[in-house]
């Protein structure tokens, strides 16, 4: 059922990357992703298996503040999902459901540590 459901987002809103936690079933969602792929039956999209460490869900978070307190999150105005997500975000760690958060961490976390390797390895100017 989870790989339908990544099927259908991946057709509905066409990402660049997918970023997949490397634990669990994330490698067998990745492998079978990458086949759907090949055969046409899904967009191609850059798939990522993210390792989130020894760091509990509390330090991902901690770890991703900083770039929600300087408004680095873009949110989709008029989005059907849109109240639902800022409502998780807000009720943690009180509330029912927390996938949203991971999920937003691992992106936070994930552009960051691509935007700090892609200042590194930039040549300086001349």
């Amino acid at each position: 059922e989870a790989i339908e459901i990544m099927k259908q987002l991946v057709r509905t809103w066409l990402p660049d990357k997918i970023l997949i936690e490397d634990k669990a079933g994330g490698a067998g969602m990745h492998r079978t992703l990458e086949l759907e792929m090949a055969e046409g039956d899904v967009p191609m999209v850059e798939l990522e298996l993210v390792n989130p460490g020894t760091l509990d869900k509390d330090a991902r978070i901690n770890a991703a503040v900083p770039s929600l307190a300087n408004g680095m999150l873009y949110l989709l105005e008029g989005a059907p999902w849109l109240e639902e997500y800022v409502e998780e975000l807000a009720l943690y760690p009180n509330g029912m459901r927390n996938d949203r958060i991971d999920a937003t961490t691992q992106a936070i976390n994930s552009a960051s540590n691509t935007s700090i390797n892609s200042a590194l390895t930039k040549s300086p100017s001349a």
